[in-house]
């Protein structure tokens, strides 16, 4: 993909979130069955990073479990707005703020585990996925770990819209083989969200490019197979 393509994506998401900011946080409110048993495993007083935390909902499962000194950071400002509002008054005094996962405004070795649901899938090109997961291996601290999930595009749903688009990136250099782009209907207007569709051998090879080494990297769900299952989850190592 061509740098100018990359950036012109990564602009429209963050427009496409600020703008969705309110439809989208009143549909983000269940728990993720992948991040449950995980979150069970924190120590106390351990210091999250919740990179793309939009309404801030992982900081309400993981503080119901343990106490925690958590960070959340998102694209869209708006989204970060409304999380600051509904946790105002938490005794945990979570910490949130708008920025950008390729360029992380905190210290080396700063976090003791970093959380990335469903946020890698939105960068365009390899070359800002791999930055991004440079940046979070950055600010982790010795042997912590990184808890990612992104949302498996072979699925029966979105197959043949993923192979379209994919068949088209041969011919098109603004595109990579993977991407796609999926609608969010709202009432008003329907929005183009990009996501690529990794596979599980591609995630491997960016997060060990990155440096990191891989604990698990499969497909959730009881039956886990492409076409099946909803999300991949990948847990890495420093």
């Amino acid at each position: 993909m061509r740098e100018k393509t990359a950036q012109k994506i990564l602009a429209k998401t963050k427009q496409d979130y600020n703008f969705l900011s309110h439809d989208f946080s009143h549909t983000r409110v269940r728990s993720w069955p992948e991040i449950e048993s995980f979150a069970g495993e924190l120590k106390d007083n351990s210091k999250i990073l919740d990179v793309g935390c939009g309404n801030g909902r992982l900081f309400k499962i993981l503080s119901e479990k343990k106490k925690i000194q958590y960070n959340g950071l998102d694209l869209s400002k708006n989204l970060i707005e409304i999380a600051k509002d509904k946790y105002k008054d938490h005794p945990d005094k979570p910490h949130f703020q708008a920025g950008n996962v390729m360029n992380l405004p905190f210290k080396d070795v700063e976090f003791d585990t970093v959380f990335a649901i469903a946020v890698l899938h939105h960068l365009p090109s390899y070359d800002y996925r791999l930055k991004a997961v440079k940046e979070m291996r950055r600010v982790l601290k010795k042997d912590g770990l990184l808890l990612m999930t992104n949302w498996n595009l072979w699925q029966a749903k979105y197959i043949v819209r993923v192979l379209k688009t994919s068949l088209k990136s041969i011919f098109d250099e603004n595109l990579d083989f993977g991407d796609v782009f999926i609608p969010w209907i709202t009432k008003e207007v329907v929005v183009k969200r990009y996501y690529h569709a990794f596979t599980l051998s591609e995630l491997e090879r960016l997060c060990q490019e990155a440096g990191f080494n891989i604990v698990k990297n499969e497909l959730s769900g009881e039956r886990k197979s492409y076409l099946e299952s909803f999300n991949m989850v990948t847990i890495l190592k420093k």
